[in-house]
């Protein structure tokens, strides 16, 4: 899976577009706790942005990396797209 693009409805609801569609059954193939999507540049952007679902199927991660610092947005799985629906800045991982 690749994410091609990222689609700004609302301030406060962006979709993420994946390549090909993340579905659930997708989702029930995942092997393992974490499994990373191809991470793609996204143009006009210097960072790398990377999917990571969650195992359980109930929540998953997007995480934008930068030079010194990451950001990231907790998603969920709607229709056969990947909804944002919250997301937490300045977080720091050990």
């Amino acid at each position: 899976h690749e994410i091609v693009k990222l689609i700004d409805e609302q301030s406060t609801h962006i979709v993420l577009v994946t390549e090909p569609p993340l579905t659930n059954n997708a989702l029930n193939q995942i092997n393992g706790t974490y499994d990373i999507f191809t991470p793609k540049l996204i143009a006009g952007s210097n960072a790398r942005v990377g999917v990571v679902v969650s195992k359980d199927l109930e929540a998953a991660e997007l995480f934008e990396y930068s030079s010194r610092d990451m950001i990231a947005i907790t998603i969920r799985v709607q229709e056969k797209q990947v909804v944002i629906v919250s997301f937490y800045a300045d977080i720091t991982f050990p």
